[in-house]
């Protein structure tokens, strides 16, 4: 079910992003509510498109640039490699790139209450207008900016995955884990921790049971 209803969630974003359909000729191509943990809205170009998202996970909400490929919204990568393109960025990312000040205003803009998504979409959209006017007219060069700074960020927190086993789980059950684990990735570490099985508790009787079992003496 969703936590926000799509046409309700457009109609919310429209208000502070009419602009990219006025100003830059983009049109509402997708809206999602089809999970508990986000809403979205995206608006696309021939070029590129901009995602509006009421996001659960992260408490926010939160506006996502695309570089389209092939006319079509790039899926999310799930570890970043230093070939793997980067097509979408945050416009946090923007925003530290082209004015850091109003990134760490961003950082602050936390919470789904009506009040405070209605204060963060009006930033971010007069930051959009802003900072990001060459994307938005069909200039794709910043992802050569976004690229960079996202591989750096990579680079000095490694990625990795971590698996999580029970203690005294046999050798050829843990070499499964790690394989089927490294089907995600080859490339990408793994690392295997192992966790204490909690102890049975022994049964329980309520007061009115013990008197039961006495009574049959």
């Amino acid at each position: 079910m969703a936590v926000f209803k799509a046409a309700k969630w457009r109609s919310t974003v429209d208000r502070h992003f009419r602009f990219l359909e006025e100003n830059f000729h983009m049109t509402v191509i997708a809206t999602d509510d089809s999970t508990n943990w986000e809403t979205s809205v995206t608006y696309a170009s021939d070029t590129g498109a901009v995602i509006v998202r009421y996001s659960v996970e992260f408490d926010r909400a939160e506006v996502e640039l695309i570089r389209l490929v092939d006319g079509k919204v790039p899926p999310v990568p799930i570890f970043i490699h230093p070939d793997t393109p980067i097509d979408r960025s945050l416009l946090d990312n923007l925003l530290l790139l082209r004015a850091p000040s109003e990134a760490e205003e961003l950082k602050t803009q936390r919470g789904l209450d009506s009040s405070s998504v209605d204060h963060s979409l009006a930033f971010q959209a007069a930051a959009l207008q802003r900072y990001g006017g060459d994307f938005l007219s069909g200039n794709c060069d910043v992802f050569r900016d976004f690229d960079n700074l996202i591989k750096a960020r990579v680079a000095q927190h490694p990625q990795k995955l971590t698996i999580h086993v029970p203690e005294g789980t046999s050798k050829s059950e843990v070499e499964a884990s790690v394989a089927k684990a490294a089907t995600v990735d080859p490339r990408v570490p793994i690392e295997v921790h192992f966790y204490r099985r909690p102890k049975a508790r022994p049964d329980r009787k309520w007061p009115w049971q013990k008197r039961g079992d006495d009574s049959g003496r």
